[in-house]
């Protein structure tokens, strides 16, 4: 398992020049192109989890890892400057890390040119076991 942790900038301005040419998408817009490009991605490979457990975005944020915290200031009227997405990301083989790390590099890379994003990876925990586990009954309820 590791963590993994998305950062998208992007400019601040009214909301009627989002995805103007001056402009680009907004931090949200753009985070969210990320997360289902990196969604698909982690389709083609088996045995691997991929989970966006926590979101926050606004003209503003104010983000703290260590406690899972979170807070943001915006206005609808306001095109999101700053997105902030963590999660983890499970898997069965060691080697699937890099070549996913790689591939998600790839798409961070190619987002709008008038937004930035990186893609930060924790340290590694060891693999998930090669024998699939029954599913816990009292999650599977849940």
């Amino acid at each position: 398992m590791t963590k993994w942790q998305l950062d998208v900038t992007s400019t601040a301005g009214h909301s009627s020049l989002q995805c103007t040419p001056e402009y680009g998408a907004c931090s949200v817009l753009s985070a969210a192109r990320l997360l289902d490009g990196l969604t698909q991605q982690v389709r083609h490979y088996p045995d691997i989890t991929f989970n966006p457990g926590l979101m926050v975005a606004g003209t503003c944020l104010e983000h703290q890892p260590a406690s899972a915290r979170a807070m943001a200031y915006g206005k609808s009227n306001v095109i999101a400057a700053e997105a902030t997405v963590e999660g983890d990301m499970r898997f069965a083989h060691p080697d699937q890390v890099a070549a996913l790390q790689h591939t998600f590099s790839q798409l961070t890379d190619a987002v709008h040119a008038l937004a930035h994003a990186t893609l930060q990876f924790g340290e590694i925990d060891p693999a998930m076991p090669d024998a699939p586990r029954p599913a816990d009954p009292a999650l599977a309820g849940q």
